[in-house]
């Protein structure tokens, strides 16, 4: 393959990724189980802090209909965003509020593993 080639199917390689990612972050700021499923390995593995790991799909679904119940409001902006081979990087803000409260900014880092175009490791980082 040319190099000219190979640059411009690693270039429609990174713009797949990302848009699976943006993807998957409006399915989980719409908390819509269906919609991150659909880009998860089976054996996904979520880190959502560095003292919890979920392993396998359901298990992560699970992880996340938690999230949606414990906050009023959980949205994540993307801030920026970062492809390299089969990582996504994203730098995040998530605002969270409980009942009525004013949303309150987290601000952190997110990294995402691909297989094919399937998430296979999900990790967060909160600063």
């Amino acid at each position: 393959m040319d190099p000219l080639e190979d640059n411009a199917l690693y270039g429609l390689r990174r713009l797949e990724l990302e848009l699976v990612v943006h993807d998957f972050v409006s399915a989980l700021n719409g908390r819509r189980s269906a919609g991150l499923a659909e880009h998860m390995h089976p054996d996904i593995v979520f880190r959502p802090s560095h003292t919890r790991c979920a392993h396998g799909r359901e298990s992560v679904l699970a992880v996340c209909s938690e999230i949606w119940g414990a906050f009023e409001r959980f949205d994540v902006q993307v801030e920026q965003l970062a492809v390299r081979h089969d990582m996504v990087l994203i730098e995040q803000c998530v605002l969270v509020a409980i009942d009525d409260a004013s949303p309150q900014r987290l601000l952190g880092f997110a990294s995402f593993r691909f297989a094919g175009l399937e998430i296979v490791e999900w990790r967060q980082i909160h600063a």
